[in-house]
């Protein structure tokens, strides 16, 4: 994935600095623990991608949470929405695009919060 990323051919990665560093490291705990070893740090990788993974996704539904606002507070923002929808149409007509877009999002960013 790396590689495709950073458009790196493999062999490239393979020789580099890190990468070699890294799978002598991995030679020396093989040569030092063996397969237990291994295990081991295998458990230990794991581990750290599913508390990487946790995190992600505790943050992705943080970010989807809906706030709780009051009645009033709710029709202020969704009545500044629908001022900037009929503003930036009429500023789209107009032809001016880039103050029409900058409306819709002030529209959007309100909505969002």
């Amino acid at each position: 994935d790396e590689c495709q990323k950073t458009a790196t051919p493999f062999q490239e990665k393979l020789r580099d600095e890190q990468t070699v560093a890294h799978l002598r490291k991995m030679r020396d705990n093989f040569q030092e623990g063996g397969e237990e070893r291994m295990a081991e740090l295998e458990k230990q990788w794991y581990s750290i991608c599913n508390d990487i993974a946790t995190e992600q996704e505790e943050a992705r539904e943080k970010e989807q949470k809906p706030v709780n606002i009051d009645i009033h507070t709710l029709k202020h923002v969704l009545e500044f929405a629908q001022e900037c929808k009929r503003e930036g149409n009429s500023k789209f007509r107009e032809g001016l695009y880039e103050e029409a877009l900058r409306i819709y999002s002030q529209g959007d960013d309100m909505m969002r919060k």
